[in-house]
């Protein structure tokens, strides 16, 4: 058996001739062993044909699926960049309108990041997310960046005294 022959495959033979008998004529075939013999050899082009054309198919199906994949993997990947800049332009105007409600500079950015962007019904509306940043200053003071007791917290304000840290320092060490 012929090792290029996988058993799916189909194997043309050809037709093994009779050798002559003695007190017959050979110079003239049979008129059905020769329409016999090309139709044989047609459906043999005709299978080859199919074979190959099916082979043909079988690629094309194959690389149209993998374009397909690699658009599906296009679209996702766009999806998720879209949704990353919708979430950014969202956290940038909700720092812009934090100074519009009182929010310190140095803390808009954080209250950004707090605000409960699920519990605002429509996001894109300025609003109802100033509205949101309202109720979250008033839960966290602090955002504010004012104080509510008379201490100084930690700002350096101004003594009495009128002398700055530098006079006193010199003082201190004799050198005034």
């Amino acid at each position: 058996m012929n090792s290029d022959v996988s058993p799916g495959d189909e194997v043309q033979v050809d037709p093994v001739e009779p050798a002559p008998q003695e007190g017959t004529q050979d110079t003239q075939e049979d008129p059905a062993s020769r329409e016999l013999s090309r139709l044989r050899s047609e459906a043999a082009k005709y299978r080859t044909e199919r074979n190959s054309l099916q082979k043909r198919i079988e690629e094309l199906e194959g690389a149209g699926k993998t374009e397909v994949e690699k658009l599906s993997s296009k679209v996702s990947e766009n999806e998720m960049a879209l949704a990353d800049a919708r979430d950014e332009n969202r956290r940038l105007r909700a720092q812009v309108l934090g100074a519009k409600v009182g929010i310190a500079p140095e803390a808009r950015s954080d209250a950004a990041a707090l605000l409960d962007w699920s519990a605002i019904s429509d996001p894109d509306s300025d609003d109802e997310v100033e509205s949101a940043l309202k109720k979250l200053v008033k839960a966290k003071p602090y955002l504010s960046g004012k104080s509510s007791s008379g201490v100084d917290a930690g700002r350096g304000g101004s003594r009495s005294t009128g002398q700055d840290m530098n006079s006193l320092l010199r003082v201190a060490a004799g050198r005034e």
